[in-house]
């Protein structure tokens, strides 16, 4: 799928994994669950996941497993009861500028408790994030540790947004009077 996906219902999830439609790229990726709770790994790993999309945005959907063959196919539907805090917590303390990120439930119909979360993470104008004191970014399917150019080449992005901001704010408040 190409683009920021960010589906609201189950019948959408269901039929797109049923269908082979969910296809792991630079801008989407899909895991079976969360990281289990108190998992220094798994935390670090959800960070990593956040903090590579922000290069380019993206949306993580967590609730969906892979097939035999590797594609996230297989919906499987966890306990959503606290895990947009936690996501919120991971990002905030583990993430280094702390990027904006919704995170969206979306419950089953036979069990509210229970469903998929999408995480969208929109393109950060402050991007390349830290985890760990490392940038990371997303290649085709995978996370990846950005280079010395990539990162040099983000913070040349960050400070054109920043002159663009600043001259777009003078622009209005000359032309408001």
């Amino acid at each position: 799928m190409a683009g920021v996906w960010r589906p609201t219902e189950e019948q959408t999830i269901v039929a797109a994994a049923e269908r082979g439609d969910l296809e792991e790229t630079h801008t989407f990726d899909a895991k079976r669950e969360l990281p289990q709770e108190g998992s220094k790994r798994g935390n670090r790993d959800l960070a990593v996941d956040v903090a590579a999309m922000t290069v380019d945005g993206g949306t993580l959907l967590y609730g969906v497993a892979e097939d035999a063959e590797g594609r996230p196919t297989v919906p499987t539907p966890i306990a959503l009861a606290g895990q947009r805090e936690r996501i919120d917590q991971i990002v905030q303390t583990l993430v280094s500028e702390p990027p904006t990120v919704e995170i969206d439930p979306v419950e089953t119909a036979a069990d509210p408790s229970r469903g998929y979360l999408v995480v969208v993470v929109p393109p950060s104008p402050r991007a390349p994030h830290q985890v760990g004191g490392r940038y990371y970014g997303r290649g085709a399917t995978a996370n990846r540790v950005l280079d010395e150019g990539e990162v040099g080449r983000l913070y040349r992005r960050r400070e054109a947004w920043e002159v663009d901001v600043r001259r777009l704010l003078e622009e209005e408040i000359a032309a408001s009077g």
